[in-house]
């Protein structure tokens, strides 16, 4: 009995005194634990501002790139709405132009009359 108790006991001790040295090393280590930490965020901390300070480029040249699609197109719909609008004016003016005509003969037939119509 007394040998059980004097091995429980031993077992014991020699547990904690295996946990106290392993604590002692972590201890001993802290500082270069603390260094491999500080050296790990730094490099992860460059890399998140490398990414970051990349993405904003890639967005505005990506950006920039569908804004000039879309402004060669809308230049070249307005191009073709100017067009058209240059041959509706044209057309327009050709319609003015015999109106103009038929609106001059009339008056010649008007005054033709009259001058037929006072001789009467």
């Amino acid at each position: 009995m007394w040998s059980n108790l004097k091995q429980k006991i031993s077992d014991k001790l020699s547990a904690r005194v295996t946990r106290i040295v392993n604590d002692l090393d972590i201890k001993n280590n802290t500082p270069e634990i603390e260094n491999i930490f500080s050296k790990l965020t730094a490099e992860i901390n460059t890399k998140i501002t490398n990414e970051l300070s990349a993405r904003p480029s890639e967005v505005n040249s990506s950006f920039t790139a569908e804004l000039g699609k879309n402004n060669n197109k809308l230049t070249a719909e307005i191009a073709k709405i100017n067009s058209r609008d240059a041959g509706y004016a044209s057309e327009a003016q050709k319609n003015l132009s015999m109106v103009n005509n038929v609106t001059t003969r009339l008056v010649e037939i008007e005054r033709e009359y009259e001058s037929n119509f006072t001789r009467i």
